[in-house]
């Protein structure tokens, strides 16, 4: 692995090349550099162990983004502890291992981040509409803060979370225009106690949403549950979710 970035992009020029690739390239010319440095801190060995330590943070990491047997079981987690509770002492001190653990995580993390800096442009690219939609409309801080989550997590490709967001934005729009007054005149009185499905009912009873709009309304509930109870893994169709949410918003904030 070669330092010294200007010199490897020096034949056709730093801004020749994408911007994800230069700071691939940038972060293994540091990796490189802080592999001597290490060495020279902690030795060779305490380098190698505290690469043996990595792994298995790196394991555990993994697991927290991604689905892992193993996550869950605690004699996993404890084991993990006590390899690492033992390699520290191969450092001079455990501050120094907790530094060198803390970098080579930021590369690892680094690493995976790279490729949704590109998606994320073109992601940001495509919600334009939907933005410039959302402006014809004044929303409740509350659901504008859930659609920033939304739309955060979206761009850098948490595509489940974001599928739960839009349930809950339009959750809250739906709150704040359908009152309790409202469900009991059509309800009867529960004392307060209405469900996201007796709300989205009212909002077509009192002519809010078109029966068409109803069952958008349930598309964007179900699509929510499905992903926060049922399975995380099943996400679809994001960015006709967010559209959906958007549109919906729009309809239940009018005339306000």
């Amino acid at each position: 692995m070669q330092s010294n970035s200007k010199e490897d992009f020096s034949d056709r020029g730093w801004y020749l090349e994408p911007l994800s690739g230069f700071l691939d390239l940038m972060t293994q010319n540091w990796e490189a550099d802080r592999q001597a440095y290490w060495e020279d801190k902690g030795g060779p060995e305490g380098v190698k162990n505290g690469k043996v330590a990595f792994e298995k943070i790196k394991m555990l990491s993994d697991g927290l983004f991604e689905s892992s047997q193993n996550i869950g079981d605690d004699t996993y987690l404890v084991g993990v502890a006590k390899d690492i509770g033992a390699i520290a002492c191969m450092f001079e001190e455990k501050d120094m291992l907790v530094q060198y653990l803390a970098e080579q995580l930021e590369l690892h993390l680094v690493s995976g981040f790279l490729p949704r800096i590109e998606n994320g442009a073109i992601k940001l690219i495509s919600l334009f509409r939907v933005l410039s939609y959302l402006e014809s409309f004044t929303l409740n801080k509350s659901v504008l803060d859930f659609l920033r989550l939304v739309i955060r997590n979206y761009v850098w490709g948490f595509d489940t979370e974001c599928v739960i967001l839009c349930r809950s934005a339009m959750e809250m729009a739906i709150r704040e225009r359908i009152s309790d007054e409202m469900c009991e005149k059509h309800l009867g009185n529960r004392r307060g106690q209405y469900t996201l499905v007796d709300r989205i009912a009212v909002a077509g009873k009192e002519n809010l949403l078109s029966d068409k709009e109803v069952k958008v309304a349930h598309s964007i509930r179900e699509r929510g549950n499905t992903a926060l109870h049922k399975d995380p893994g099943v996400t679809k169709d994001i960015i006709g979710t967010i559209k959906m949410t958007t549109v919906l918003i729009g309809t239940m904030t009018r005339d306000l």
